[in-house]
């Protein structure tokens, strides 16, 4: 399966390997807006650095990785052939290189589009939490193997010829807040979410919900 690479991120998220061969950035984007086709901007809120409170404990997210597979629109015309989809997706922010990460369906062909799903295959969340208590750690919530189905709605009408770029907000304060951080332990001042617990499960059940075409 041939890699499509749409972030100038550091390197693949856990568990994946590059192809040599992958593109970079999408090429059809100028200026943040694409010249033809359906374009779709990923973006990580709220910023990174910036803390939020939840349960008693204050939270900020440092850096974020998702590998989805299989990112597709749907819509009336194409869904799912080379014109709508990409076999593979990497998102990748961290604070300070937190760009928004483009991608391009150049091709889409005219016509009413209605979701937009994709399977998260591997993620990769990191940050700082300051319990009520006062005691303070780092987090680690990483997974590199996974199937997680995404979904969100579009609401697009393309003509022929034109391009349209939509905002994709990825909530990172929605995946992490709801972690019961008071019940992990701190080991050397980091916190690790493990495989298969209640809070994992958690995170995984948010991040299904946590995509969404900015107002």
């Amino acid at each position: 399966m041939l890699a499509v690479f749409t972030t100038a991120c550091s390197g693949p998220a856990p568990g994946i390997e590059a192809d040599a061969n992958s593109p970079g950035p999408d090429s059809g984007f100028i200026g943040g807006q694409i010249g033809s086709g359906i374009g779709l901007l990923f973006v990580s809120v709220p910023p990174f650095g910036e803390t939020f409170s939840h349960d008693d404990n204050t939270i900020s997210v440092s850096s974020a990785e998702f590998t989805i597979v299989d990112l597709r629109l749907i819509g009336d015309a194409a869904s799912g052939d080379f014109r709508t989809s990409k076999d593979l997706v990497e998102l990748s922010w961290k604070e300070g290189e937190a760009e928004p990460v483009p991608v391009g369906y150049e091709d889409a062909p005219p016509g009413m589009y209605s979701r937009v799903r994709g399977t998260v295959i591997g993620f990769s969340i990191d940050g700082d939490v300051e319990l009520s208590d006062g005691s303070e750690a780092e987090f680690e919530v990483e997974q590199e193997s996974v199937s997680l189905p995404i979904e969100f709605s579009l609401a697009l009408s393309l003509e022929a010829g034109e391009g349209q770029t939509l905002t994709v907000e990825v909530d990172l304060k929605n995946i992490t807040e709801e972690i019961p951080f008071k019940d992990l332990t701190i080991e050397n001042g980091e916190i690790e979410v493990d495989e298969g617990s209640e809070a994992m499960e958690k995170v995984e059940e948010k991040i299904g919900e946590s995509f969404e075409v900015a107002d």
